[in-house]
Parts: C-alpha cells; structure tokens; sequence
C-alpha cells in the first residue's frame, strides 16, 4: 500500500486517470478535488506507483468520522488488474472495516448479484466454463454433471473467497472492473459484513453552451444552496431523513457547487447539488413547482458550472426513475456503457443501527 501525498503525482494521477474514463470517472472526480484544496479531507492509496494497478480514495484518518455515517465513509475505486484492487482490500489499514461504509465505481455488468447483494457463484462458474478455465475438468462443456457443477460451488465464506480468487484471476477478459461488485462482496462476506448493493445507469453531460429559455414571468430566482437547507434536502432525498445525511448534505454544500430555484419567499423549490466525487445527485424539484422546466434549468446551470472548473459533468439514475431518464434525454446526456455501482457495508456489530 502507498498514500499518495506528492501534489505533483497527484497531478499526475489525474491526468491518467483521465484517459480510463469512463471507469475511472469516481476516482477522478475525487482526485480533481484532492487537487482543488481537498475541502472533504480525502486521500490517495494505491498498489505501488507510477506504474499502479489500483486505487482508492478514501477518507483521511485523521478526519473526524461517525461509524454509522456511510455517507462520508466512502471508498471510489478503479483498477486496471482485479488481483490488484483485492490485494488492497484484503492489506490491512487500506479499509476501515469496522465502521459502515461505501465502495464505489463504475464498471460493466458484475459477475454477481442480479439485486441479490450475494455473489452469484454459478455466473462465475459459468464464465470459467465459457472460457475453458474450469476449475472441475479444465475442459469445455465435457465431463462435468449436475452433481459435479454442484461440488464445485463454495460451501463457505473463504471458500467462497477463494472461488472468486480463481475467477477474477483468469477471466480478464470479462470487461474492465466487472468484477467490482464479485470482489468486494467476496471480501466482505470473508469478514462477516453485511452487503447492500444498487446499480445505476452512468450518465454525462456534454458541454452546456447556453441555458435555456424558461419563458416564465417572472423569471425564476436562480442561485445557490446554503448550508441552512440542508434541513428540507434531508426530508425529501430518497436516501436520507435521518442525522447523518443532514450532516453530510451540509458538508456538500459547504464544500462543492450546487444550484437552486428559490421562492418569493426566497426558498428552495428545484436544486441540484455536487458531491465528494464530482457528481452531480439529488436532484428535486418539490412537487408544486414541477411541470415549470425548473429541472432541466437546474441540472444544465450546475453542469456549466461544474465545466467552467474543468469538472466532468457526471450523474447516476436509477433504471425505474423514468422522469429523470428522461430529462436526461432532453438535454443530450450521454448514456455511458458501464454501469456505477455502490455497495453500503455493515460490520454485524452496527448492522442494527444503520439507516440506508
């Protein structure tokens, strides 16, 4: 393991990690802000250097930090070589392994989980199969049945672990970080954490030139948030109503771009917020202000502001969220062919008290 310290590696850093978008875009968008004065306190591990394979970000531990805040606690990851990223999970000190926390990343379809949050050893199987890797025979669809392709499977943690050591370790021809999801729950399971996995279709923006024209009168009041709203974000995100996302909803705001409409009454009706990997989420418009293109102002001004500073313009939607796919559509977004996937992690202790 090596934490990268060095600003001008980091600068480096960044520059690589440009050119392995569209895999790269969580690690990059946190390094861009490590870069920027690293206003969230984050930091750089990878396997070695300059020639690395892996990398983390993560938070640095001297930062103060709530157990039970999965929110702050989060981990981007990219890796050209998957022995390489599991090699860092498993090294001691890398993960904080007893608080509840975040991995994510963008990569292609996963091995595993199919929304199950287990890893789906009979796909690994499979792949190993398909590519004449077998762990059984060696061979291709000869000498293996039912009861054989049963004893194959893993009857435990570890050895469920070691399964998965074998597959990623010679199936590389299964897409770049598509054995993200495989690894990390494999590594999980091996220390008794709980997994809660959701996927998104990856999007970003093309450049905004103009903004568009809402034809409302009066013209909206377009600004910013402060960190007073965080109050009313927490309540109506998806992922919040409880104290640790009030808390780092503040902290987004305090620390990265975001846009808002606000009221005669001067407050907020539609906004958009950036968070500690660059990506634009939580968007809302409250629902007596929708059907006025409040949204697509919304989204298009935090883009342009996001891409004055050199940012990429980012975002994550769920497959079922039809309204936001689109908006999304209205204004060109680019549908990325990986996927971003984001797994919440619980160590059995705290398992109870964790809001997700």
């Amino acid at each position: 393991m090596l934490v990268l310290s060095c600003s001008t590696k980091l600068l480096i850093l960044e520059k690589i990690l440009k050119s392995h978008f569209p895999e790269s875009l969580k690690v990059y968008g946190a390094v861009m802000n490590i870069n920027r004065g690293n206003p969230f306190q984050k930091e750089v591990v990878l396997d070695s250097w300059p020639n690395f394979k892996a990398v983390i970000t993560r938070r640095q531990k001297e930062a103060e930090t709530d157990n039970l805040d999965h929110y702050t606690n989060a981990y981007a990851v990219f890796y050209k070589d998957v022995r390489a990223y599991q090699q860092l999970l498993e090294e001691h000190g890398v993960i904080n392994w007893d608080q509840v926390f975040q991995i994510q990343g963008e990569g292609n379809k996963p091995l595993d989980m199919e929304g199950s949050g287990k890893v789906n050893f009979q796909r690994i199987q499979s792949a190993r199969s398909q590519t004449g890797k077998d762990r059984t025979d060696g061979r291709v669809g000869e000498g293996e049945n039912s009861a054989q392709r049963r004893a194959s499977y893993p009857t435990s943690a570890d050895e469920g672990l070691q399964v998965v050591r074998v597959a990623v370790a010679n199936e590389r021809e299964l897409g770049l970080q598509s054995e993200l999801c495989d690894v990390s729950n494999a590594v999980a399971s091996s220390k008794q954490l709980d997994v809660k996995q959701t996927s998104f279709k990856a999007v970003r923006l093309s450049p905004v030139a103009t903004l568009p024209d809402t034809r409302m009168r009066p013209s909206p009041r377009l600004t910013y948030l402060s960190v007073a709203d965080a109050d009313l974000l927490n309540r109506t995100w998806s992922r919040g109503s409880n104290e640790q996302c009030r808390r780092y909803i503040a902290s987004l705001i305090a620390c990265f771009p975001s846009v808002c409409v606000r009221d005669d009454q001067g407050n907020p009706v539609s906004w958009s917020i950036t968070d500690q990997f660059a990506t634009m989420c939580h968007g809302y418009t409250l629902p007596e202000h929708r059907r006025k293109g409040y949204s697509r102002l919304v989204a298009l001004t935090l883009a342009r502001k996001l891409q004055s500073r050199g940012f990429p313009c980012q975002g994550n939607v769920l497959d079922d969220n039809v309204s936001s796919i689109s908006l999304l559509r209205s204004v060109h977004a680019e549908f990325l062919p990986c996927r971003f996937h984001r797994l919440i992690l619980s160590p059995a202790a705290l398992s109870g008290q964790v809001q997700l």
